[in-house]
């Protein structure tokens, strides 16, 4: 199998990544906005 398709594995690992990366980023934006809009509040 390794030998058929040596890059399916390569480029599963990237997706993953990508996503993992992509999914952390919404969460600190997220974050950031709420704790911006809690400071303007006074919070």
């Amino acid at each position: 199998m390794r030998s058929e398709l040596p890059g399916i594995s390569k480029v599963r690992l990237l997706r993953r990544a990508a996503g993992a990366v992509l999914l952390v980023a919404g969460m600190v934006w997220r974050a950031e906005r709420e704790l911006s809009w809690l400071q303007a509040r006074g919070f």
